[in-house]
């Protein structure tokens, strides 16, 4: 489609401020509003706005069961009427809830309803063509959340080629129209200031009004189709397409001066180089929306891109540029006291500090992120990110105990949540356990990290999970062998020990014998002497006697 038929497009739709059931850009009146319009509303005008009110219970207030019962009697009424564009769009909606909470075929089933109730008005009548396109998108988005993406492309794809020629007949309608009222237009011609001319000296055309009311429709609807494919195929890795369908939207946003579609889109476009790690040419498509939220004043998409170029700096290592968008940011967030914000700031500082190893600093501004988060009332998901990282800081730093205990508390939450960030939550604990040789629970979250990661599957996952396997299990046997070493070392040492004791022990018991052995031998030396010496006592004093004897009896003799 030729860029001057979107610029046409979208700036009907922008100057009227037309509303659309179905799209996320147009501007719905508010419930109360439309509350107040039902009781002297027509029949068919009954049955719009009821179909229209479910829509806003469900999209604005989160309210499905009140979806349902607007959807209900609308459907009720339409049916007594035969009104088929009341009955597609009730079934549409029924469809669109039942997608919500998550029943798929049930909602495939609403949405074949709706296209039979148009199936004979959709050839000739334009507003049921629209209605079958939005009917296509609903269903592709049904696909998309079953991983059905080839589907969800078919049909996506499908709403295009009835979008898009939607768009060529109302502008050549158009075109035919005011020149009927004495213009002479061409395509070529139109611009945003004729149409601004035109509709300033023509207010009472209701002709052109409902034809601006249908395009904007039209257009909202082309561009959020272009990047609902762009998201299936950021799903898929095929990045380019992505950014060809992107572009696309980008493009007719760029032309109508749709800032917000324009930034959300080069945002995608963006982000998409980022994946790719063209981290240079996703710096220049954040600050084209950077540029672009600094004209427009427009505070979410200034905080946003200053973010993307951050982390883009932050990838290239160049962590003085990284932190110098967030100083800028946190500038821009302080005067406002968003406890929020500035705590997602200081998050993503933190992570700035952790790439460049000052875990200290890291863990300072984690912790700040985390006392923000709690004060702001608590989100959940920021505490737990908070905390996980937390633990991820203590494990690097030597602290893995304590590192696991956070870690172990916040994977419950984050395994419920099941982002697409859980494979490298359960690599990163596995490494945890390794560390302190827990090798059951670190090949355990190893296996659940090589079973979620996309990039591993079929045959060569089977072959990572039993090399893995393989690891483990030579690792637990060096931790068994090692055990093994130090339970044998442990009883060399006491058999060491025992043999030291032993040596003690006979060696004074050696002594003791040697010592007794010399007191015996002394002892019966001393007794062997003693006996010796009373012996010659006693023959000495028997010696002594004969001798006496003898000298009585010379003595004797002589007297």
């Amino acid at each position: 489609m030729k860029p001057r038929i979107f610029q046409f497009l979208f700036f009907l739709f922008f100057c009227l401020f037309s509303g659309s059931i179905f799209s996320q850009e147009s501007q719905f009146p508010k419930i109360d509003s439309l509350l107040k319009l039902i009781p002297a509303a027509s029949d068919t005008d009954k049955i719009n706005l009821k179909n229209e009110l479910a829509l806003e219970y469900l999209w604005e207030k989160g309210d499905p069961d009140s979806s349902l019962i607007f959807s209900l009697s609308a459907l009720k009424e339409a049916k007594q009427l035969n009104y088929a564009p009341g009955i597609a769009q009730s079934y549409l909606n029924f469809g669109i809830v039942s997608s919500d909470k998550g029943d798929f075929l049930q909602a495939h089933e609403q949405y074949k309803l709706a296209l039979y109730a148009l199936k004979d008005l959709e050839k000739e009548q334009l507003w049921a063509k629209l209605l079958v396109a939005e009917i296509y998108n609903n269903t592709a988005h049904n696909f998309g959340e079953q991983f059905n993406y080839t589907k969800a492309v078919d049909y996506y794809l499908k709403s295009l080629r009835i979008f898009e020629p939607i768009a060529e007949n109302n502008i050549d309608g158009f075109i035919a129209h005011v020149n009927a009222k004495g213009e002479n237009i061409s395509k070529e011609r139109i611009t945003n200031d004729f149409i601004n001319n035109y509709l300033k000296k023509n207010p009472l055309d209701k002709q052109a009004k409902n034809m601006i009311s249908f395009s904007g429709r039209v257009l909202a609807d082309i561009r959020y189709t272009c990047k609902n494919i762009s998201s299936i195929f950021m799903r898929i890795g095929d990045h380019a397409k992505a950014i060809e369908y992107l572009k696309k939207g980008v493009k007719i946003a760029e032309d109508v001066q749709a800032n917000d579609s324009y930034m959300e889109l080069t945002d995608g476009i963006a982000n998409a180089h980022f994946v790719m790690h063209n981290f240079d040419t996703a710096i220049y498509y954040y600050n084209k929306i950077r540029l672009r939220a600094l004209q427009k004043n427009n505070m979410d998409y200034l905080l946003t891109s200053n973010d993307g170029i951050a982390r883009s700096y932050a990838e290239k290592s160049d962590f003085k540029n990284a932190l110098a968008y967030y100083d800028t940011t946190y500038a821009i967030l302080a005067p406002l006291n968003s406890e929020v914000r500035i705590g997602v700031l200081s998050f993503q500082k933190a992570t700035i500090y952790t790439k460049q190893g000052d875990l200290e600093q890291a863990l300072n501004f984690y912790k700040d992120a985390w006392m923000r988060f709690q004060r702001a009332g608590g989100n959940e998901h920021n505490l737990i990110m908070c905390n996980w990282r937390i633990g991820n800081i203590y494990v690097k730093s030597g602290k893995t105990v304590e590192g696991i205990k956070l870690m172990s508390e916040s994977l419950p939450f984050l395994e419920q949540e099941n982002g697409q960030d859980l494979p490298d939550y359960y690599k990163q604990i596995s490494e945890a356990y390794e560390k302190i040789k827990d090798i059951n629970n670190a090949f355990y979250y190893f296996k659940k990290y090589v079973q979620l990661n996309d990039s591993i599957t079929g045959e060569l996952k089977g072959n990572a999970i039993s090399e893995l396997q393989k690891r483990f299990d030579v690792e637990k046997k060096d931790t068994e062998i090692e055990l093994l070493n130090k339970d044998n070392d442990k009883k060399a040492v006491e058999i060491e020990k025992q043999k030291v004791v032993r040596n003690l022990i006979i060696g004074g018991l050696s002594i003791v014998l040697i010592l007794g052995a010399i007191v015996f031998r002394s002892l019966r030396l001393n007794k062997k002497k003693n006996k010796l010496i009373t012996q010659q006592k006693n023959e000495m004093e028997r010696q002594k006697e004969i001798v006496e004897e003898k000298q009585k009896e010379i003595l004797d003799s002589i007297y």
